[in-house]
């Protein structure tokens, strides 16, 4: 079986001209990637797809699926005001933190036993955590509060909120009509549900607005951008799609892409995907550019190998570490989906047992696992 490549997850345009001498202020913004392997912040120059910056994370911050990053100005925590910080999400750590954004020192805590999936940014600061069959929270940097605006809803929705964006007010249709009575003033969240397949909107207030898109083409939808002309873009991953829409919520265009994690749009407009094969631009009509940053290249680093997955993959019963414990509820899952879901109601079937990392549980999990269990890992750790 040929080694696997391991998945990447594209995380956001970080401006980092306070890293760079002053002749190279007015280059691109760098790319930060989140590497599971070498425990890190990864800062990739989209020019050419090389490192230009790595910046390890605390050795009690497990990096092994950070899902999204985003860097803030000003931040204040625990009563104290930071000029910035590199905040991090890390479902498997279930918390969102904040980290000095030149010496990576953890600036503590935003939100604890949270399972922290997407970041958005407002323009007023405000950071939007879709934090799984938790809901929407809100952190606010100026007050150091956490709430819950939008609750998780097994039927309406969201059931488990992957994906978040915040569209400013000029990028909604109902602010470009005569008719004042439809403004949304302050803009409005997109949502990906990756157990509904939809697309959820709702006010910043926490209001449910309807569906952006519940199309049947979605499944699994994860990350979201939103490009200058106010389309939006989502990865929607096991269609192997990226797909972009309208303002309205109407599929403009599909393009084929192997496990689409991540998107943004770059600032010369490019669409940047994280995917299986790598970090890739895409050309105006999708076709893939080039790769800047393979996702397994001889003697480089190995980027995100579970991105979209919270769970502890190879942990099957959910007891937090892969053991011989777990052969039955693995041999479950492949055979018998409902009964695995009644049995083991907190554990992600599919991404716990997608050990082989093709993005599907199936009969090619076994020889993986197996092996896995010949050499257990450490207490905490996934199979490799």
């Amino acid at each position: 079986m040929p080694t696997p490549i391991p998945q990447l997850l594209l995380i956001v345009s970080v401006a980092v001209a306070t890293l760079a001498p002053a002749s190279a202020i007015a280059a691109p913004p760098l790319i930060a990637v989140p590497d599971d392997r070498a425990d890190a912040l990864l800062w990739i120059n989209p020019a050419d797809g090389t490192i230009a910056r790595s910046l390890p994370l605390p050795d009690n911050v497990p990096a092994s699926s950070p899902l999204d990053a985003r860097r803030i100005a000003p931040i204040r925590l625990s009563g104290v005001l930071h000029p910035a910080a590199i905040v991090i999400s890390d479902p498997r750590a279930r918390r969102v933190i904040a980290l000095h954004p030149d010496t990576g020192e953890e600036l503590g805590p935003i939100a604890t036993d949270i399972d922290a999936r997407g970041l958005a940014l407002a323009p007023t600061g405000e950071l939007w955590i879709a934090a799984g069959r938790e809901g929407v929270r809100r952190f606010d940097p100026r007050t150091g509060t956490l709430s819950t605006p939008i609750a998780h809803h097994p039927r309406l929705g969201p059931y488990q909120a992957v994906g978040i964006l915040h569209r400013p007010p000029a990028a909604l249709p109902e602010n470009q009509n005569e008719d004042p009575a439809d403004d949304l003033p302050d803009g409005d969240l997109l949502i990906t549900d990756v157990t509904l397949d939809a697309i959820w909107r709702f006010t910043p207030a926490g209001a449910r607005i309807g569906a952006f898109s519940r199309d049947s083409a979605l499944i699994h939808p994860q990350q979201l951008a939103l490009r200058s002309d106010g389309r939006v873009v989502t990865c929607d991953t096991f269609a192997d799609k990226v797909r972009e829409f309208a303002p309205t919520g109407d599929i403009l265009a599909s393009y084929a892409i192997l496990r689409p994690r991540g998107v943004i749009e770059h600032d010369d407009g490019a669409l940047l995907v994280s995917a299986d094969a790598g970090i890739l631009q895409l050309r105006p009509d999708g076709a893939i550019e080039r790769i800047l940053a393979p996702g397994y290249p001889d003697r480089a680093t190995r980027f995100l190998s579970s991105a979209g997955c919270a769970a502890l993959i190879g942990d099957l019963d959910g007891d937090g570490r892969v053991t011989n414990f777990d052969v039955d509820a693995f041999v479950l899952a492949l055979v018998d989906a409902d009964s695995f879901a009644l049995t083991y109601p907190d554990v992600d079937r599919v991404c716990a047992g997608d050990v082989n990392r093709d993005g599907r549980l199936d009969l090619f999990d076994i020889d993986p696992f197996v092996a896995c269990l010949v050499a257990l890992p450490d207490i905490g750790r996934p199979c490799p």
